[in-house]
């Protein structure tokens, strides 16, 4: 590792936020695709102009058929539907009425939820995003090590995750080449275990089964003994495609490295990057700039009538 190498926070030319560690910057990647992903995106989905003019429109259609369900209609909105579901617009109508219900039926777990409201798991780190991409890909990271129970509730880091794929979903690179998470279950012991209410592990699964969201691996590593009764209360709810997903790895990095390069893996899991954790006060400062937009997406969805 290079001598004293210290993570800072800035703000570009556009006045975006962004954190510099080391030769990395992590930032909301909120600009259309570039010439080269445009280019990836019509070789993996299909993407072009004319294409995504009858996608759109026909989302827009379906949308409008919908009654109860209010959400803009302007296309970067619909489009972290639609890449997500290679611009299938019956699927990401699917999805997204299936979203929106999940949180119209959850509103205590999955309503008003903003970067604020956990702002405190954001500090502990347990939850953190990688400076980097690994070909296109985000990487978000959970360490279990971090996490204490008795002071943050698994109801917490649920809409911790739940902020954390909303930022991904916001992204077009990360709409079209998806999320790698590393759920890093070191140090898990018995309290992490009573911690795992099944009513709330059931949501989170539905949550990821039912977000628009492309995700290349879920990917445990580093798991303890007493992993499996964890994972015993969570696998009645892993269905489908969940299944695949969930990569269970253990300490075998190359397993890991078939799904990730190691070059775009820190030295701790094998790989060759060699800097350090992202204090977490620094991603809370980054993300309390996204507040309003948050708040503005708590009016979409279904509605009660009045």
């Amino acid at each position: 590792m290079e001598d004293e190498i210290k993570p800072f926070l800035g703000k570009d030319e556009q006045g975006i936020p962004f954190i510099q560690n080391g030769p990395y910057r992590l930032r909301l990647d909120l600009e259309e695709l570039d010439d080269v992903y445009k280019k990836r995106a019509e070789e993996e989905i299909g993407e072009n102009d004319e294409v995504l003019k009858t996608c759109l429109a026909k989302l827009k259609s379906l949308i409008d058929g919908e009654k109860g369900l209010h959400i803009p209609r302007d296309d970067v909105f619909l489009m972290k539907f639609l890449r997500p579901c290679k611009l299938d617009a019956d699927k990401a109508f699917k999805k997204m009425k299936s979203l929106y219900k999940l949180i119209y039926k959850n509103p205590n777990y999955m309503y008003n939820i903003t970067p604020k409201v956990v702002r405190d798991v954001f500090t502990t780190g347990i939850i953190h995003f990688l400076p980097y991409r690994a070909e296109g890909t985000r990487i978000m990271v959970f360490e279990i090590e971090k996490w204490d129970p008795k002071v943050v509730p698994l109801e917490m880091i649920s809409k911790t995750i739940v902020v954390g794929v909303e930022i991904a979903m916001k992204e077009p690179k990360s709409q079209l080449c998806g999320v790698h998470v590393i759920l890093d279950t070191k140090g898990m012991n018995m309290n992490h275990v009573l911690a795992c209410n099944p009513w709330i592990a059931k949501l989170l699964m539905d949550f990821i089964k039912n977000v628009p969201l492309r995700v290349k691996g879920i990917h445990v590593i580093n798991q303890p003994k007493i992993f499996d009764i964890a994972y015993a209360i969570f696998k009645p709810f892993i269905r489908g495609r969940l299944k695949r997903e969930i990569i269970l790895h253990g300490n075998d990095w190359d397993t890991l490295f078939e799904h990730i390069s190691p070059k775009h893996l820190p030295v701790r899991y094998g790989g060759e990057v060699d800097i350090p954790n992202i204090p977490g006060e620094m991603m809370v400062e980054m993300m309390q700039y996204y507040e309003k937009d948050f708040e503005e997406h708590l009016g979409y969805g279904y509605h009660k009538k009045s």
